[in-house]
């Protein structure tokens, strides 16, 4: 099969509705989803609607992310956008798989004091990526940044 684009998905424990959209869009275009889950019958489900299941081990707090790339370039997948919130971030951060980063900014705050992009105790500034700054918009109040790692 030719698709447009894939979706990858990754749900430990295969909470994804079967009702959602991107699920119901299988036969359009390659739904991938990595779980941990042992609900057969779900798995099944998602097979007879045209989405692929690869299971992984449990490798503690976080999705096994080595077996996971391996998988997508097996595959024939060999560029990932990932939108993602702070521990897949900072996971991949940390660990240097990330090549290039687009950052959306807004002004709005989330919950009281906000949602860091970076989960550490140690703080994450911009400017430390000044030198790998490819390009910078402003869409009204908002910021986009997009960085070659």
């Amino acid at each position: 099969f030719k698709y447009k684009n894939t979706i990858i998905i990754l749900d430990r424990k295969l909470k994804i509705n079967v009702d959602t959209n991107i699920i119901k869009s299988s036969k359009k275009r390659r739904i991938i989803i990595f779980t941990m889950s042992k609900n057969k019958e779900k798995v099944n489900v998602l097979k007879k609607m045209n989405c692929e299941i690869y299971k992984f081990r449990n490798t503690g707090k976080f999705f096994d992310l080595n077996f996971i790339l391996k998988k997508c370039y097996k595959l024939g997948i060999c560029s990932i956008l990932i939108e993602s919130g702070s521990k897949l971030f900072t996971y991949m951060y940390n660990r240097k798989l990330i090549d290039e980063l687009h950052l959306f900014l807004s002004k709005k705050i989330i919950g009281k004091k906000g949602i860091s992009m970076y989960e550490s105790n140690k703080k994450l500034s911009l400017k430390k990526f000044d030198h790998l700054l490819i390009e910078r918009k402003r869409f009204i109040n908002d910021l986009y940044y997009h960085y070659n790692m």
